[in-house]
Formats: C-alpha cells, structure tokens, sequence
C-alpha cells in the first residue's frame, strides 16, 4: 500500500513539475510577444503623458523596446529550443549570454530614454520619475 501510494504522489509531483515549468516556459514566451510590447509601449506612452513635441523621441523608445523584446524573444527561443539536450555547462552558458543581452537592451533602452527624458518639462520629468520608481518597486 505505500509504494502504491508513494508512486501516486511521485506522478502528482513529477505532473505539477512539468505543468508548473510549461507555464513558466509560457508566461516567458509571452513576455516578449510583439501585441504585448505594443501594449506595454501605448501604456507607457500614456503614462508618461507624451506630448506631440516629444513623440519623434518617443518614436525612438518605442523602437529601442520592439528590438530589445525581439533580441530577448531570440535568446530565449535558442536556448530552450535546445534546452533538453544541453548540459548543465551549456545551459549556463546560454543563460549568461541571455543575461548579457539583457544588460545591452538595457543599456540601450537607459540612453535613448535620457534623450526623451531631458527634453520633458520639470512637472512631466516627475511623472517620469514616479512611474519608474513604481517600476522599480516590482522588481
């Protein structure tokens, strides 16, 4: 009886693993799905009360975070389209290359944003500020 009912506990568990890391590989995924990068772009632009003098800037952001959520969305298709043959050496690898790229788009996205954010009036550059450090809070 207690083989029988710790086969049954090892299926529940070994099922609740690969659902719990199928969501995970999901949620991931859609992190980086082009309809949400334009969403979360239309909700910035809304927060930070772009105005039309600002918007070739703000044109310039929007594309740094369609390139920067398509670079992310290709490094992590590479490395889980592969990730059940890789080892553990190669995962990491993968990972910290991930890693790097998340710092360049970073980088990138942190350069264009000062462009817009210089050009912002005081009272706007405190809604800036507000909105990335809720941001900020999250994370």
């Amino acid at each position: 009886m207690t083989s029988k009912v710790f086969l049954t506990l090892s299926t529940i568990l070994a099922s609740a693993t690969l659902v719990s890391a199928a969501c995970a590989q999901t949620s991931q995924q859609d992190r980086y799905d082009p309809a949400r990068t334009e969403a979360r772009i239309s909700k910035l632009h809304q927060q930070l009360q772009i105005t039309s003098a600002e918007e070739p800037l703000w044109t310039n952001l929007a594309n740094v975070i369609k390139a920067n959520a398509q670079a992310m969305r290709q490094a992590y298709d590479h490395r889980h389209s592969r990730l059940a043959s890789l080892d553990a050496s190669e995962n990491l690898r993968l990972y910290a290359e991930s890693a790097e790229t998340h710092a360049r788009n970073m980088r990138r996205f942190a350069a264009t944003f000062d462009k817009l954010y210089r050009a912002m009036p005081p009272a706007q550059k405190l809604v800036a500020d507000e909105v990335f450090r809720t941001r900020a809070k999250r994370f």
